[in-house]
């Protein structure tokens, strides 16, 4: 859906540098699993609580709204379909302004 943040089937290892972080996964936008790897290493908004809130606030901030113009036609030019979990994927979930990344599994 257009503008909804929804993970969808998204499923990996939140990975900082080389370092694995937590184990997840979601089936139809719910979190159904998932394992800390290294807590000294969860992001900032993890510290206190992992959950579906949590994980889906960290991936939030990665990406760019659905609602933001031009961009579905410019997923379309890369094949890529316009909902989050795809572009997530996409981009391993990477963001400039840190060291995390999602490795699929």
């Amino acid at each position: 859906m257009k503008g909804k943040f929804d993970l969808g089937n998204l499923s990996g290892i939140l990975m900082k540098r080389d370092q694995p972080v937590l184990r997840f996964a979601f089936k139809d936008g719910f979190l159904t699993d998932k394992e800390v790897l290294n807590a000294k290493l969860l992001p900032f908004d993890m510290l206190d609580e992992v959950c579906q809130r949590t994980i889906e606030n960290f991936f939030w901030y990665r990406v760019t709204p659905l609602t933001r113009q031009g961009l579905e036609e410019s997923l379309k030019e890369y094949g890529i379909p316009a909902n989050y979990e795809a572009m997530i994927r996409a981009g391993s979930g990477h963001c400039i302004h840190d060291d995390y990344y999602l490795e699929s599994i």
